[in-house]
């Protein structure tokens, strides 16, 4: 019986703190993901090129020594970028995204952004390893378009 290989899912995960992207990086390798990681908002854009069937992000980057970063897009954060392009880029469809943050839920849940750009559920940091792994699973069987 030959049986095919089932690729991996790909997740882009946006999370400017190194120690907690490289936890979460480890884990989702370890339950047979494939992870694209990066620190920087502004790679978001060419990411996406690698085509993620989910988006984990942290949206709120805490600038360091209070310096918040202003661009063409204004102040950086993840759901912005996600917002500009969409915006800018109407043949791209985004991928589901989850956003992992240390504000409460609701206000996350209260951003228009978070509903223009796709947000399917928020996860308070610390996150549980197995709420984090429910969350996955059930954004991607909600989501079974291939890109």
């Amino acid at each position: 019986m030959d049986r095919k290989k089932k690729t991996p899912k790909k997740i882009l995960l946006v999370n400017w703190v190194k120690e907690h992207r490289e936890e979460i990086e480890a884990f989702l390798r370890e339950k047979g993901f494939e992870v694209i990681a990066t620190g920087d908002y502004l790679e978001i854009k060419s990411l996406l090129n690698k085509k993620p069937n989910l988006i984990l992000i942290e949206p709120n980057a805490q600038w360091p020594d209070g310096l918040e970063e202003e661009t063409e897009y204004g102040r950086i954060t993840g759901l912005v970028i996600l917002k500009h392009i969409k915006q800018n880029q109407s043949d791209l469809q985004l991928p589901p995204v989850i956003v992992l943050s240390v504000v409460q839920k609701r206000l996350i849940d209260d951003l228009e952004v978070s509903k223009n750009v796709g947000v399917v559920d928020v996860l308070e940091i610390p996150i549980p390893a197995n709420k984090l792994l429910t969350s996955i699973n059930k954004a991607l069987k909600q989501n079974r378009r291939k890109f």
